[in-house]
């Protein structure tokens, strides 16, 4: 961009530019050496005027080595001056006021303009002008013209050094209009590329905030999508262990952060116990049970005791940093409280080998990801609370139930009915053969060795219970793994059906007692003297339970009865 000291130039420097000035310099000087030599081949002057042409031509030559060395100005005053000084030479040796050679005046004066600027027009003319009257002053005095005929008088004297200063004036007019027209373009031509250089210096700054917003934003997404990764992966795990160690690599491997620890608070509520890590170090630390007291100074007991995060962009320094020789790499360390329904459960340790490595926005993301994850374990031992709570339940019922067909089975051998090729519909009896016994121990299907007869035991809640055992008609296939698994499925049926009897008689027992009891404690609150009410008590209960006898006695502590 131009400078105001790129403005402040001379006019001539305007008309002409700087780096064009020195082949206009050497051009004039050629010009005039060219007209020098032409004049003196042509026999014009003596012995002295060839010598002045001599030093003239030496002061040109000077002028043009100068001005091939890089100076300028030399040659600039030079080529002008000597073109002025051989016009008022020629004259004076020639036709005086009246010599031809003076119609190049202009030029000269044009020339000291172009090379010189205003000031050197100015000078040039008054040289001229200086030189013509001292011409004509010559004339008037010697009364002869030089070479000439025609007088010449002070009128012409005038006239021609008013015809120089004219045009001296005219030329530094004109000098001065252009170079300030030419100064405000120039300062125009500044402005524009100021403005031009501002406004590229706005729409740089424009595209480096597009870029870095559109970066900015470009990680954000890639953040979130991390986020919703992770979640994804999490989402469906119910083991608490593995839903642990799933975070803790796809929170590594989505946000590239080489350490990342789930603590998880001890049921005293005093330890910060690690339970879950994806480095190397980590691993040593969790078959070492590593923990952190709540409140130590370190980050996780921090965020532990304070439940707000707490990150340290350059642990090295930061007085709270636990210094851990399993992770030496760690330089910027980051942990978010896992909160869930207002409950702190533990926190996420994740940790960086860059120094300042978290941002604003990995903060924000990571929060919502640590509330994910919370929740995520909330989840997880609600799940196991409730498996548990099933198991138990699952056992008290097979505990009931077993016991419950314990007591049918026990003493009874004779429990089942056979129907024979007629269709006859007969109940079991006798003993078991060891036949059937071994089946039934075996639990497993047993064919006989014809292959018509199978024998299938069945369970119910690993108790063995019963057996079926069928055989085919003769002439007939024996028994193919189709059908066995067939029967099997029937048998498996057969034992939910006699479960599902088994608890309707249960319930049907129970709806009995209920309703004995309701009638005998309506019977005995229709009495209202004691003893009516011990009579009908009596009386009831025996015929309800169908009882040999029954006796109810009052009495104290002490002996003392009352009936």
């Amino acid at each position: 961009m131009m400078s105001e000291q790129d403005i402040a130039v001379t006019p001539s420097e305007m008309l002409i530019p700087k780096k064009s000035m020195r082949w206009w310099v050497i051009i004039s000087i050629l010009i005039e050496l060219i007209l020098i030599g032409a004049y003196l081949a042509m026999g014009y002057g003596d012995r002295n005027e060839m010598i002045i042409w001599g030093v003239l031509a030496a002061i040109l030559l000077v002028g043009i080595i100068i001005t091939f060395m890089g100076r300028t100005l030399p040659g600039q005053i030079i080529a002008p001056l000597s073109l002025g000084f051989s016009m008022l030479f020629m004259a004076f040796k020639g036709d005086g006021l009246h010599d031809v050679i003076l119609l190049g005046s202009p030029l000269a004066i044009v020339l000291a303009g172009l090379l010189l600027g205003n000031w050197g027009t100015i000078f040039l003319g008054i040289a001229l002008t200086l030189g013509i009257a001292a011409i004509g002053l010559n004339e008037v005095v010697s009364q002869e013209p030089a070479m000439s005929s025609t007088r010449v008088g002070f009128v012409n004297i005038i006239t021609s050094a008013i015809l120089i200063i004219v045009l001296t004036l005219l030329q530094f007019s004109l000098l001065n209009y252009f170079s300030q027209r030419l100064k405000r373009l120039r300062r125009g031509e500044q402005d524009l590329l100021r403005s031009n250089h501002e406004l590229r210096e706005s729409l740089d700054e424009l595209e480096k905030g597009i870029d870095e917003r559109t970066r900015l934003l470009g990680r954000r997404a890639q953040q979130l999508q991390a986020a919703a990764e992770v979640s994804k992966a999490v989402a469906s795990i119910r083991d608490l262990n593995e839903l642990l160690s799933r975070v803790t690599q796809q929170i590594s491997e989505q946000f590239g952060y080489y350490h990342v620890g789930v603590f998880l608070l001890d049921p005293a509520g005093e330890n910060a116990v690690l339970r879950a890590a994806n480095s190397t170090g980590g691993q040593r630390l969790l078959i070492r049970k590593h923990s952190l007291p709540v409140g130590s100074k370190s980050i996780v007991g921090y965020t532990m005791a304070q439940v707000t995060p707490r990150i340290a962009m350059d642990v090295g320094q930061d007085a709270v940093f636990f210094d851990n020789p399993d992770l030496p790499e760690t330089r910027s360390e980051m942990a978010l409280p896992l909160i869930s329904g207002g409950k702190l459960l533990g926190a996420l340790d994740v940790q960086s080998v860059e120094e300042n490595a978290f941002t604003q926005d990995d903060i924000e993301v990571l929060q919502v990801l640590a509330d994910q994850v919370a929740i995520a374990i909330e989840n997880s031992n609600l799940f196991a609370e409730s498996h548990q709570a099933l198991e138990a339940s699952r056992r008290a019922y097979g505990d009931l139930s077993r016991q419950a067909w314990m007591d049918i089975l026990r003493g009874r051998n004779d429990l089942g009915y056979w129907i024979d090729s007629r269709g006859n519909l007969q109940p079991v009896s006798g003993e078991w053969s060891d036949e059937l016994l071994d089946t039934l121990r075996s639990g497993k299907p047993i064919r006989s060795s014809d292959g018509r007869t199978l024998m299938v035991p069945f369970s119910l809640l690993d108790i063995p219970i019963g057996i079926v055992k069928m055989r085919k008609h003769p002439g007939t296939s024996e028994w193919n793994n189709r059908e066995i698994a067939l029967v099997e499925g029937l048998v498996t049926r057969l034992g939910d059906a006699l479960e599902s009897a088994r608890l309707y008689e249960d319930s049907q027992r129970r709806a009995e007692r209920e309703r004995i009891s309701a009638d005998i404690a309506t019977r005995i609150r229709e009495s209202l003297d004691v003893d009516t009410v011990l009579q009908t008590a009596v009386v009831e209960m025996r015929r309800a339970l169908n009882l040999e006898e029954i006796t109810i006695r009052l009495g104290e502590s002490n002996g003392q009865s009352s009936s």
